[in-house]
């Protein structure tokens, strides 16, 4: 999942730097949206410390 995110930043990236800018805003959106629904998934993780 994380390799998903990275290639959907990079194609963002990449359609920026070709002029692209209103495909390259949609696909940031998504990937945003992503970060967001993968830090959600970190934080939610329950950690038991036992000291």
């Amino acid at each position: 999942m994380m390799a998903a995110l990275f290639i959907v930043w990079l194609a963002a990236f990449g359609l920026a730097a070709r002029g692209k800018r209103s495909l390259s805003i949609v696909v940031g959106l998504i990937a945003l949206l992503l970060s967001l629904a993968m830090f959600r998934f970190h934080v939610s993780d329950n950690i038991t410390l036992s000291l």
